[in-house]
């Protein structure tokens, strides 16, 4: 109603209340309508439930956990070859030999030492320590001063000490007669000559010299190609025999294999084996150590089963989960929530497809393994899933029995839509009139046998009810009229039950309101904007379609004016008469 704040009655039947207001010798009740036999009846029916659409989280994985193996085509190979050939240590040498005596005051370098000769009398010991790379010889070393022959300057220069050279480091020496032979002492680590140097004008030459060459680890490559799972590869390194079972068919697998196997062997004091995923390089441990090695391959003779495990997860009611097998599409969808649901029902339905004679499903409740029936016979498998959609839920209304008078309801989410059933109204009445009367976006409205609500978006459930308010009047109610206005509503409005000092009043609105009945024998008091106190006014605040009042303590055989009200509007004026007078006081 304009200018009221309205709420709908959402009972789930008209509440009836009664209340005794007097006025002197007038009294009046707020009634209900009791019930008769046959009172109109509905069914109420969820065709399609409710089903919201999933989370889509569900996930289904596959993976080969046993591969299939067939007898190998043979077509396997196992290359060796050596990419750095093992070069062996060459230390450096140099011969010096001692041709004459030097003269007081020469000397000559030797690596990084150097050896000067003096010629002093009295001098009977030489300086043979070359820490500090210095080193003296006396040309003459005795108590005569008798001068040293060639060889006895050799046997001292052999006797040097500490002697190194600047990239060769610490050198050895070695006699012979005239000559002494310097050789690097450690590995050698340079490519060159013992530095020397001659400052006796040739007294003291280097009659040979071989430059150092640095030893290097040899490096063999081993090569596995076409591989098949139960391959088997073999390497002999040094005469031990080593080999590898291909668990897979890949290459990385093999050179994996392999290495660990030759790490793990007797030769792994001798070798080392990397694995470049490619190849596998084997690597001496000792540079300038060579090893021998060679290789050589054993097919597959053996047959295993593929097996593959197939793992549904996050699966809710609704879900559908679908493997591939060979080319058919194999499905299920699961009727609960929970992985052992979509387990069970896949490897039901796989075990009964046409794929059944080329595999086999194992239940596991949190996986299905499928196994090829045939040994070495592989399979293709591949899976996926559909996410649960949304279904609109579908309820149904259907009128049983239809009793005239009544107010009957649909109740949708909460709130009633109305209906006032007449005389020979049937259930395609009833039906005819809820439909028009239902105006909730929440759900589409349809049927013609019965009403038939439909969810307006998939997913979102909601709740219907139905059932009926009784206006039921005795025979002798007269309808004083058919249709009436109050303000925007519409209804009817009925008088009876009229003795000397009653009356019941009854009025319809075509949608739930409060209900206020004014009285009074002076029709003026009822036209005025305001009505006066003075004015008998009954009000039942309860929200319905049908409101009525009982009326006693009337004066009889006289003439009474009422209008009635629903919100802040107003019919017009009505007037009724008693059967027999009697003094009424207002």
């Amino acid at each position: 109603m304009p200018g009221s704040k309205i709420k709908r009655l959402t009972l789930p039947y008209l509440k009836v209340f009664f209340s005794i207001l007097l006025s002197a010798s007038f009294c009046a009740f707020p009634f209900g309508y009791f019930a008769q036999a046959e009172n109109s009846d509905f069914t109420v029916a969820t065709s399609t439930a409710n089903v919201t659409e999933g989370v889509n989280s569900q996930t289904l994985d596959i993976s080969e956990s046993v591969a299939n193996v067939s007898i190998g085509e043979d077509t396997q190979t196992n290359t060796v070859g050596t990419t750095q050939a093992n070069v062996s240590e060459t230390k450096a040498s140099m011969t010096v030999s001692v041709g004459a005596l030097p003269a007081n005051g020469e000397s000559v370098v030797i690596g990084s030492c150097v050896v000067a000769f003096v010629t002093a009398p009295g001098v009977t010991t030489d300086e043979k320590n070359c820490t500090d790379n210095a080193a003296t010889i006396d040309t003459n070393e005795d108590d005569l001063d008798v001068d040293r022959t060639p060889a006895e300057i050799a046997t001292v220069i052999s006797e040097l000490t500490n002697v190194s050279d600047s990239v060769h480091g610490s050198l050895d020496s070695s006699l012979h007669s005239t000559a002494v032979i310097f050789t690097t002492a450690g590995t050698e680590t340079s490519a060159t000559e013992i530095a020397f140097t001659d400052y006796t004008s040739g007294d003291i030459t280097v009659t040979a010299s071989t430059a150092g060459v640095l030893p290097v680890a040899q490096v063999s490559t081993i090569t596995p190609a076409n591989i098949e799972t139960g391959d088997t590869f073999t390497v002999i390194i040094n005469g031990t025999t080593i080999s590898y079972t291909a668990a897979f068919n890949t290459v990385a697998v093999v050179t994996a294999g392999l290495t660990a196997a030759i790490n793990a062997s007797s030769q792994s004091t001798n070798v080392t084996a990397t694995d470049q995923s490619t190849r596998i390089d084997v690597t001496s441990d000792a540079a300038g150590t060579a090893f021998t090695i060679a290789g050589g391959t054993a097919n597959r003779t053996t047959t295993v089963a593929q097996v593959d495990a197939v793992t549904p997860a996050n699966v809710e009611l609704g879900d559908t989960f679908t493997v591939i097998i060979n080319g058919l599409t194999i499905s299920y969808t699961a009727t609960a929530d929970g992985t052992a649901n979509a387990t069970a029902g896949l490897t039901a339905a796989i075990n009964s497809s046409a794929q059944a004679s080329t595999v086999t499903a194992t239940d596991h409740t949190v996986r299905l393994d499928i196994t090829a029936v045939t040994s070495g016979v592989p399979f293709t498998i591949t899976g996926g899933t559909i996410n649960r959609p949304p279904v609109a839920q579908v309820s149904t209304v259907t009128p049983l029995t239809v009793k005239p008078e009544e107010s009957v309801y649909v109740e949708v989410n909460g709130t009633k839509y109305y209906y006032v059933t007449s005389l020979g109204d049937t259930a395609a009445n009833v039906i005819t009139g809820l439909k028009a009367a239902i105006t909730n976006s929440d759900v589409t409205v349809s049927g013609s046998d019965n009403i038939t609500l439909t969810a307006s978006v998939e997913g979102t459930a909601f709740t219907v009810a139905a059932g009926f308010s009784e206006v039921v009047l005795s025979s002798d109610y007269s309808v004083i009229r058919d249709s009436i206005k109050i303000g925007n509503l519409t209804g009817n409005l009925r008088i009876g039950d009229i003795t000397t000092t009653q009356a019941k009043i009854i009025w319809t609105t075509d949608s739930p309101w409060d209900a206020t009945l004014y009285v009074s024998k002076i029709k003026g008091k009822l036209k005025k904007k305001t009505i006066p106190k003075s004015v008998l006014t009954l009000t039942d605040s309860n929200w319905a379609i049908v409101h009525g009042f009982a009326l006693s303590g009337l004066k009889k055989k006289a003439k009474h004016y009422f209008l009635v009200q629903s919100g802040e509007s107003r019919s017009k004026i009505f007037t009724f008469k008693t059967l027999h007078p009697k003094k009424l006081v207002y």
